[in-house]
């Protein structure tokens, strides 16, 4: 049976960066997405729980989303899982490695449109 994304969530989400955002194999990856939501939320503010981010989507609809509409997916992420992803994007890009990224993220980065919601203000 094709994997359609269900194991990401056979261990159950640590910390709130996971619950909203991602929960990675990668024990180190975990914990410096937490570390990166914290210090994100202490210049930022608390991220708002009471938002429905595409990132807490079931997988499918999440999959097919960024598929047809990538753009929509990311621009519903919770606000430093936007941040935590494009400043992946920018060291990858920096050390000459964003083909390395997935492609629906290399196109949406090149384009510039992965903004900020204080960039999308107009702050």
């Amino acid at each position: 049976m094709p994997n359609d994304g269900r194991d990401r969530y056979e261990r159950t989400p640590g910390t709130l960066a996971e619950m909203i955002f991602y929960c990675s194999p990668n024990p180190n990856t975990r914990r410096l997405l937490e570390e990166y939501r914290i210090q994100f939320e202490a210049v930022h503010g608390p991220t708002d729980l009471t938002k429905r981010y595409t990132s807490t989507w079931p997988i499918a609809q999440q999959n097919w989303l960024i598929k047809h509409d990538v753009k929509r997916w990311f621009d519903g992420l919770p606000p430093f899982g936007k941040a935590y992803l494009r400043g992946i994007m920018e060291t990858e890009a920096g050390k000459g490695k964003l083909d390395d990224m997935p492609d629906v993220l290399i196109r949406l980065f090149v384009q510039t449109e992965m903004k900020l919601d204080h960039e999308q203000r107009g702050h």
